[in-house]
């Protein structure tokens, strides 16, 4: 899926180190000056092995455990402690030239660049070089082998690079297993919002491919700090943990019921229920998804500098404080919720769908370009979620074959979000400086008709699907 680029005014968060399987290790990253030697000596070698990006000597920081075996490290005994074999991330050689100055404008969006592997590799990361003449994002992904679908991957800003005009990033492949031969990097525009500027030039410069040798087991990556209350600590995959405790579903049951509003909106089909029955609730353990929003919450914290955004319940005008409807009955489970970071308005809200496209968001997040079309859009282009139980089920579809219907409880980074009572102009959210305000849209038709409010957020890192639930309805 994709990662969104972020402009040099961004602090995020550097790269964590990944433990995986077998001794393989993620490369640190490079300053410039040897990023230049690495990428200068991999265009004369082309062809030639595949070779490690740099080695460290024995003993410094970066010293790997194979250079403490040379060295003759010891235990407490003097005799020597035998460390497991590691494997480094090495730059891969290319056809041609990872040197790929590719400039294109805005009106060219999107645009691939592609390198073929001068022998087929496991892919992990791909670093990209590149320079761009507006303050805006960009949207970076890969593909792999010529399949159209992008794969998944983690986006981590380098804010040390400090060449002139130029910025540095790289893609992480959440489950890299594929043996490749063939890359790409497709380069979009961050929403489906209609771009303001068109005169924006950007240039592609270095297109840097790193993994291992084809063979080599894939890289497990571990679970960056979950909640306290999950089972999984590592592992790739989706899984899906039965909620049986009859107290914890009976949590659930109480979310329903106490944020339910009997209120219907033009946006439902068929008659107000008179409640929504929980049948059966699963918590969802998922390592790429919770690694790529644990490191855009960090991201989003360290970009305020200890600031907090605009608190959600502060924000209605003429009002004391509105809290988010389902706040008070999260805070009060902390066996199945929490904790939140409140500092960059961290909310658990709902998101109504089919319990097929539930599924689908479980495996590979909100995808933000399969919205709705800019008319059916009340608030601009992103996910919706809602904090009333009566809302989220205008959205949601019954299951053909069970009946029953489906809805996420999803903890969402709302950040600082712009207030708005009334339709979106579009002219405002394809403005380039908003979306790098704003990391949202709070529809708060509650204050003008009385209806609802409705959160907007525009990355997919912003969510992380936590809970799948399964109901029915009980109609009037």
């Amino acid at each position: 899926m994709g990662c969104v680029a972020a402009t040099a005014t961004q602090k995020l968060e550097k790269p964590c180190v990944v433990h995986v399987e077998k001794g393989v290790v993620e490369q640190p990253w490079l300053t410039q000056s040897q990023l230049n030697i690495n990428l200068d000596a991999d265009r004369n070698n082309i062809g030639h092995e595949n070779k490690a990006v740099q080695s460290w000597p024995s003993g410094s920081p970066q010293a790997s455990p194979r250079d403490s075996i040379r060295s003759g490290s010891t235990g407490s005994k003097g005799t020597a402690v035998r460390q497991p074999h590691v494997l480094t991330e090495q730059i891969l050689a290319v056809t041609g030239d990872t040197r790929v100055d590719v400039c294109k404008t805005a009106n060219d969006l999107p645009f691939k660049v592609g390198l073929k592997l001068s022998k087929p590799s496991l892919l992990t990361e791909v670093e990209v070089v590149w320079n761009q003449s507006q303050k805006c994002s960009r949207r970076m992904e890969v593909l792999l082998n010529g399949v159209p679908t992008p794969v998944r991957s983690s986006f981590f800003y380098d804010q040390r690079f400090n060449e002139e005009g130029l910025h540095r990033c790289r893609l992480q492949l959440d489950e890299p297993s594929e043996i490749v031969h063939l890359l790409m990097i497709e380069v979009s525009a961050a929403s489906t919002a209609p771009a303001v500027v068109q005169t924006e030039n950007i240039l592609l410069r270095d297109v840097v491919p790193r993994g291992l040798p084809a063979g080599t087991p894939p890289p497990k990556r571990r679970v960056i700090r979950p909640p306290p209350y999950w089972d999984t600590s590592e592992g790739g995959g989706a899984k899906r943990i039965d909620i049986r405790s009859e107290e914890q579903v009976a949590t659930f049951q109480r979310l329903l019921d106490e944020t339910w509003k009997p209120k219907a909106t033009r946006d439902r089909k068929g008659a107000l229920p008179k409640r929504l029955m929980v049948k059966k609730v699963q918590r969802v353990e998922a390592c790429a998804l919770w690694n790529r929003f644990s490191r855009y919450r960090r991201n989003m914290a360290l970009a305020r500098e200890g600031g907090c955004c605009s608190p959600i319940e502060e924000l209605r005008q003429g009002s004391d404080c509105v809290p988010v409807r389902t706040q008070q009955i999260c805070d009060s489970a902390p066996e199945l919720f929490g904790p939140l970071q409140r500092e960059v308005n961290e909310q658990y809200l709902f998101h109504g769908t089919s319990p097929s496209g539930a599924l689908g968001i479980i495996k590979e997040g909100f995808d933000m370009r399969k919205n709705r079309t800019q008319d059916e859009l009340l608030f601009g282009p992103g996910a919706y979620f809602a904090e009333a139980a009566s809302k989220f089920d205008e959205y949601a579809q019954a299951d053909e074959f069970s009946g029953m219907c489906a809805v996420l409880v999803c903890r969402v980074l709302c950040g600082e979000m712009f207030i708005a009572l009334n339709k979106l102009d579009p002219r405002t959210y394809g403005d380039p400086e908003f979306v790098d305000k704003y990391d949202g849209v709070l529809g708060d038709r509650e204050a003008c008709v009385g209806t609802y409010r409705e959160f907007v957020v525009f990355k997919q890192e912003q969510v992380y699907p936590e809970y799948l639930v399964f109901y029915d309805r009980e109609e009037s």
